[in-house]
């Protein structure tokens, strides 16, 4: 199962956004503070009311907001416009949430299931969402569908918050079923490796290798109790020693973190907020690899990613969607063409390495054959001289004072 589109009316400042062409991978682009996590928390909203609400229900928005970790107010900031939302899903006939096994043989095959959502607010802090759904076929004809109690298998989103952090976890009372995040990775690490679950087992053991093969090469990950504690302790496992994961450093700890929640839950469908999070250049686009790879997985349940970000690194062919504020300071969320996608990210090549477009920080990379034609190697100066034609050349520092030397004498003092 795959959200297609989906659009939110009045959620906070998303006063009317549609987000078209989604597919396994899909990157939002922009600044802080222009509505990205706004616009994953509208979808989260919308999936957990399709998953676990009637046609019709009155619940607590204080209760939505504290399972969904979401920061009240949700309704809009300007008016007392209804909130609303609108999804197409498109169904593929399989069982993509793991709790629709019963119904699995009548899930129709290539099928979109179109649901609009009305939320209006009560006294109380209560409101009241009214849901209504169709069918269509893959030619957009409206279909009937006998089997239609298929809302409760829609799945919910799992978002891995911007905030993460590892914390000090003990073995304790629990099976180990609630949904991993930051601060219950390690019990669930944990659970996973005294399960007897061969899925639990599958997905560690994928972790593990992830982590100990290239590109990461972190080595072996272990999972250990301190007897003395009760705390569970994480580490790698190197030819020098076994070292402590909270002696490594941030960016280990948060790939840990963001595969760790993407192994373990059984999500289909994932948010993540600024993957970059104290990641090298190199080990961002590792992650995008990894995640690339987790996809095609069949012993991991990742359907679809959704990804917010600031960095120019997690330019790749999938869908990418420009986040910018309006004048009346409300969330626009646009689908990237080629030329908008060249414009923010500058390691697409043009042509046969030939050159590089500009990104959003006025950054250009330099192809390998220009490094190595120029000899250069990380750290080393180079400048850009404009030449008597008005075109603009690249010379390695060398060549630029091997020119100043002879243009003002051996001795460099130019008389």
């Amino acid at each position: 199962m795959k959200i297609e589109r989906f659009r939110v009316q009045n959620y906070k400042n998303l006063k009317d956004v549609t987000v078209e062409g989604l597919s396994d991978i899909n990157v939002f682009f922009g600044q802080n503070s222009v509505g990205k996590s706004n616009t994953f928390e509208a979808l989260a909203l919308a999936l957990w009311l399709l998953n676990a609400r009637a046609p019709k229900s009155t619940v607590s928005l204080d209760s939505i907001c504290q399972k969904l970790a979401i920061a009240a107010p949700v309704m809009p900031l300007d008016g007392n416009e209804p909130l609303s939302f609108q999804i197409t899903v498109r169904w593929e006939g399989k069982d993509v949430s793991g709790r629709a096994t019963e119904v699995k043989s009548s899930i129709p095959s290539e099928k979109r299931l179109i649901c609009d959502i009305r939320i209006a607010k009560e006294p109380k802090n209560d409101i009241v969402s009214t849901i209504s759904h169709s069918w269509e076929n893959e030619k957009g004809q409206s279909v009937q569908f006998p089997d239609d109690n298929l809302l409760p298998f829609v799945p919910l989103l799992h978002t891995i918050h911007a905030y993460r952090r590892l914390g000090i976890e003990r073995q304790g009372p629990g099976n180990g079923t609630i949904a991993v995040s930051h601060d219950n990775l390690k019990k669930a690490l944990f659970y996973a490796y005294l399960s007897s679950d061969p899925r639990q087992k599958r997905r560690l053991e994928a972790i593990r290798r992830i982590l100990a093969d290239p590109p990461f090469e972190f080595g072996l990950l272990d999972v250990a109790l301190n007897p003395e504690t009760d705390a569970i302790d994480i580490g790698f496992v190197r030819p020098e020693g076994r070292l402590p994961i909270e002696s490594l450093g941030s960016g280990f700890q948060q790939l840990l973190l963001v595969l760790g929640q993407v192994f373990l839950n059984d999500s289909p469908i994932v948010a993540l907020e600024e993957p970059e999070m104290n990641l090298s250049p190199q080990n961002q686009q590792h992650l995008l690899g990894a995640l690339r790879r987790l996809m095609q997985d069949p012993a991991i349940a990742l359907e679809q990613l959704f990804i917010s970000t600031h960095s120019p690194y997690f330019e790749f062919a999938e869908n990418f969607y420009d986040v910018t504020l309006d004048k009346q300071g409300h969330t626009q969320v646009d689908r990237a063409t080629p030329q908008k996608h060249d414009r923010h990210f500058a390691i697409a090549p043009v042509g046969p390495e030939t050159g590089a477009r500009l990104n959003s920080l006025n950054q250009i990379q330099l192809y390998q054959d220009v490094l190595d034609d120029l000899n250069l190697q990380r750290g080393d100066m180079v400048f850009f001289v404009k030449g008597e034609a008005g075109r603009w050349e690249i010379y390695p520092e060398e060549e630029v004072l091997a020119a100043m030397k002879d243009a003002w004498g051996n001795d460099g003092s130019g008389e």
